[in-house]
């Protein structure tokens, strides 16, 4: 059913500001923003001449990096949602193949030509596995850019980028290049696995809890 313009404004802009809220408060809840806070006022009571009041800053900011340098608390944390989506190794001949942006660095790809990956390239390496299994199988890309300001590069260049250097045929790709985060990676996508056709996705157990 095709949404009335209204409606598809109102869920535009509700979508543009769950964006802003998600940065806003990952921007204020990040342990290097914590740091940052810790050193200016232990700065800013230096300059007071409140010498024991900085040190305890100071002191807190040292206790914060090294709490974060030697204890894997992001893996700790991140271990339980990978694996409520455990990986799936019955597939049998699904008709598309789903890979969720955020793996490439479309930005260092665009100014090299070559493909770029940062640390969660594991969903564009399992993506590729399934596509060279599944020949027959569509491969779906969906991811855009994330950025508030610069919105001239997208995920889908780089996707594009590795795909072309693994040969895969431009007609298995499909490239949905506007979804700004996880939950419009999924509604973005959700049209295309109409007909309860079977669809394989490439990526994390993290990242479908969020499309989720």
């Amino acid at each position: 059913m095709t949404r009335s313009p209204c409606v598809a404004a109102r869920s535009i802009l509700m979508e543009t500001l769950f964006l802003v809220a998600s940065k806003l408060f990952w921007l204020v809840t990040r342990p290097e923003s914590w740091l940052v806070l810790l050193l200016a006022i232990g700065l800013w009571f230096l300059r007071r001449d409140s010498v024991a009041a900085a040190s305890k800053m100071f002191a807190s900011a040292l206790c914060l990096v090294l709490f974060i340098g030697l204890v894997p608390v992001g893996q700790v944390l991140m271990r339980p949602l990978e694996m409520r989506f455990p990986a799936a190794h019955d597939i049998t001949e699904p008709k598309g193949i789903i890979i969720l942006g955020g793996g490439e660095d479309a930005r260092m790809s665009a100014a090299t030509g070559l493909p770029e990956l940062n640390a969660a390239a594991e969903r564009l390496v399992l993506g590729l596995a399934l596509a060279h299994t599944f020949p027959e199988a569509q491969l779906i890309f969906t991811g855009g850019s994330a950025s508030l300001v610069d919105r001239r590069v997208s995920g889908a260049d780089g996707a594009q980028t590795l795909f072309s250097r693994f040969e895969i045929a431009d007609s298995r790709i499909i490239l949905e290049p506007d979804a700004r985060n996880t939950a419009e990676n999924a509604r973005r996508t959700s049209e295309l696995e109409n007909g309860g056709a079977k669809v394989g996705h490439g990526s994390g157990g993290m990242s479908l809890l969020r499309a989720a």
